[in-house]
């Protein structure tokens, strides 16, 4: 019954470290078509510091083999510190630029840096969208997967989710969280009943 416990208070910490995710990309196949999209918000906390004071474009574009994502725009960057020590790779595929894109800059940089819209103030949201035309997930070398960055400094943690294949949908934590508990609370009674 312990190990029981135990495996479920796992699958739950496992869980919602995806769920807390702070931004979110989806890269997904259209019918012929590559969209990426991101939205959330990051804890400037948790970055190491800003190293270059605005003024520097993010590229505009994805290269799989380094993990690197990004739409274009005057960014200002932040110097990270990734648990694994750089971006997870995404595929083997070379830096291809998006056909169309729109929104907030954006870049995870194969530095391990991190660009962020000029300006950007901790907890604000920002978002985007970028199209590579007649591409496929195999024309551009993305491997379907989930991949989550983490980064920290000090006490302060932040994520990035990277969904190469169809859109993560993400809930709210709390309510994942009342949701598991009370699963929780439906499996302990059943046990105790059958003991």
């Amino acid at each position: 019954m312990k190990f029981i416990k135990g495996a479920l208070v796992g699958l739950v910490l496992t869980a919602s470290s995806i769920v807390n995710a702070g931004l979110i990309v989806n890269i997904a196949e259209t019918s012929d078509n590559v969209e990426m999209s991101y939205s959330g918000s990051i804890n400037l906390n948790a970055l190491l510091g800003e190293f270059n004071f605005g003024g520097r474009t993010a590229f505009n574009g994805v290269q799989p083999s380094g993990g690197n994502v990004g739409i274009g725009g005057i960014s200002d960057i932040y110097n990270i510190d990734l648990s694994q020590g750089k971006w997870l790779s995404i595929g083997s595929g070379g830096f291809t630029s998006w056909d169309t894109s729109s929104g907030d800059a954006f870049a995870m940089f194969s530095n391990v840096a991190l660009g962020l819209v000029a300006g950007y103030e901790s907890g604000d949201a920002t978002s985007g969208a970028a199209s590579k035309l007649n591409s496929s997930f195999a024309s551009l070398g993305l491997t379907s997967g989930t991949y989550l960055n983490t980064f920290s400094n000090r006490n302060f943690t932040d994520t990035i989710l990277i969904n190469v294949g169809p859109q993560v949908l993400v809930s709210e934590p709390a309510t994942l969280a009342i949701f598991t508990l009370g699963a929780f609370g439906l499996a302990a009674r059943r046990f105790k009943k059958q003991s």
